[in-house]
């Protein structure tokens, strides 16, 4: 397996963008928060675990094909094929379940 999802040893997960300060893991994160409680701090997560960063991949990549959508609806609406209305109706029945889509079409 590739480690293109890996975290980069040895790279702190993330740092405090209030105070600075760098974090070596998601542990050392949440206690930060709990210790600057009411204080404001946010961290800039720089290097995440493998699982959030093909959290953050698969999410992008749903968003770009959201988008693709959108513009395509848009154009076809734009072209008089058919009504905004006529479109909202049928996304508000269309279900979309990623994870069963993924299912379909790595089986065949």
């Amino acid at each position: 397996m590739s480690n293109l999802f890996d975290p980069i040893a040895g790279e702190n997960f993330g740092e405090c963008t209030t105070c600075n300060q760098p974090m070596a893991t998601e542990k050392d994160m949440h206690d930060h928060w709990a210790s600057n409680e009411g204080k404001g701090h946010r961290v800039r997560v720089m290097n995440p675990p493998r699982a959030q960063q093909i959290r953050n991949h698969v999410q992008r990549s749903v968003d770009e094909a959201m988008s693709s959508f959108y513009s395509e609806m848009d154009s076809l609406i734009a072209q008089g094929h058919l009504t905004e209305e006529e479109a909202k109706n049928a996304m508000k029945t269309a279900f979309v379940d990623v994870a069963d889509g993924w299912e379909e079409y790595s089986s065949a």
